[in-house]
């Protein structure tokens, strides 16, 4: 079955998906504006996606998070600890 060029279902699709794409991007630029992005020291897609398991893998990732620039510029002079990465 072939569909007319101009069909509502397409244009629906159309608006919807540029709905979703204008969204994306004021929510990406909102983020930006506020420093509410995330502080992601690795990069592990795949292998990242469970949470560090106990207190050496704690005490691993905190260290890394200390030589980003936000805990340097604003966690680290305000006097986070672990307690407060993992909260």
């Amino acid at each position: 079955m072939r569909l007319p060029l101009k069909s509502p279902l397409v244009a629906a699709w159309l608006f919807a998906v540029a709905f979703l794409v204008v969204a994306m991007i004021l929510v990406g630029g909102a983020t930006r504006l506020t420093d509410s992005g995330l502080s992601i020291t690795e990069w592990k897609p795949v292998t990242g996606t469970l949470p560090p398991l106990n207190e050496a893998q704690w005490v691993s990732e905190f260290e890394k998070y200390k030589q980003i620039p936000e805990y340097l510029e604003i966690n680290g002079p305000a006097g986070m600890t672990l307690a407060d990465l993992g909260a």
